[in-house]
């Protein structure tokens, strides 16, 4: 197996480095400063270079929170660069390894926002929320690229739908790029460090939201790569936990001892949110390995070292 992965210097594609390396799998992952996946000459330039690959994992993405300040922002360019980028990367797929399988990761965001149990056939079927308007459309129309590339040119893919992963290497940066787990350790530690008495929490704490491990998840990709094909497949636990509950664990993992503020005029984002994995987990009979509250402290002990050496450095 040789795999080449694009966006493969983030928070997913750190953690994947480390699992193929210790599984003895090749892989090849480039830098933007290499090619730019935007550019369609630099892009073809570029794959025509490389070896022979039996996968692409496609991960590259311009992305971040579903903050309004965020997506006011970035909303022309997450269009615009997230189009090109896979097109471009879709294109020299066709032309230069027409060989490999294409593992495209989407987003649970892209499902219709009215929906609380996310089915795969409902994929496009009804609106997404606004908060994610932009990002999430760009993901649908890659998925509609998929299918054809796949329809005229007999090119193999599975477009896999991630829970919300977390973990070591995750975006702990600016707060309105931030998703749900790491804003909340962000918040827990600065509340003890500087003794505030409440942490402020976006919504009531009643909204849901799938979660899963950065390992966990990558497993599940993996796996979903040799058991699925042309097709979209939802790869989870199937389980929702409420933002209350997540909260709490986050408070015991990081030892906060005060009180939980829930501002229900902030953003929240859709009411609940858990993919339907019966599909997945009838193929390959999957469990993650690590419940939340491990995963929780596994990640809080990896930001605060990490905190503390970049302090130091």
């Amino acid at each position: 197996m040789n795999i080449l992965i694009t966006g493969g210097t983030g928070f997913i594609g750190k953690n994947l480095a480390r699992i193929l390396t210790d599984r003895a799998i090749r892989y090849r992952v480039f830098h933007s400063r290499e090619c730019d996946l935007r550019n369609e000459e630099q892009t073809f330039a570029f794959f025509r270079t490389l070896d022979k690959f039996d996968r692409i994992i496609h991960m590259a993405a311009i992305q971040g929170g579903g903050a309004p300040e965020f997506q006011k922002g970035m909303a022309a360019s997450l269009v615009h660069d997230n189009g090109q980028i896979h097109t471009n990367t879709m294109e020299a797929w066709r032309r230069y390894q027409p060989q490999a399988k294409l593992i495209f990761v989407g987003t649970s965001c892209a499902y219709p926002a009215s929906m609380s149990l996310l089915y795969e056939p409902d994929f496009h079927q009804g609106p997404v929320d606004e908060s994610v308007f932009y990002y999430a459309n760009t993901k649908r129309m890659a998925d509609v690229g998929l299918r054809a590339y796949s329809l005229q040119y007999n090119l193999k893919y599975v477009h896999v739908i991630y829970a919300t992963p977390f973990g070591p290497d995750d975006y702990f940066g600016d707060p309105i790029r931030t998703h749900v787990m790491a804003a909340l350790i962000i918040k827990f530690i600065k509340a003890k460090e500087q003794h505030e008495p409440q942490v402020e929490i976006w919504g009531d704490g009643t909204q849901i939201r799938e979660l899963l491990y950065v390992d966990d998840q990558i497993d599940a990709m993996l796996l979903a790569a040799e058991h699925f094909e042309n097709e979209i497949v939802n790869i989870s636990n199937g389980k929702g936990y409420p933002i209350r509950e997540v909260a709490e664990i986050i408070r015991d993992a990081v030892g906060y001892r005060g009180n939980l503020f829930f501002n229900k005029d902030r953003y929240t984002g859709v009411k609940h949110k858990v993919l339907d994995n019966k599909r997945f987990i009838a193929k390959t009979n999957w469990k993650p390995k690590y419940t939340l509250k491990q995963g929780i402290e596994k990640t809080v002990k990896w930001y605060l070292l990490y905190r503390n050496n970049k302090i130091h450095s």
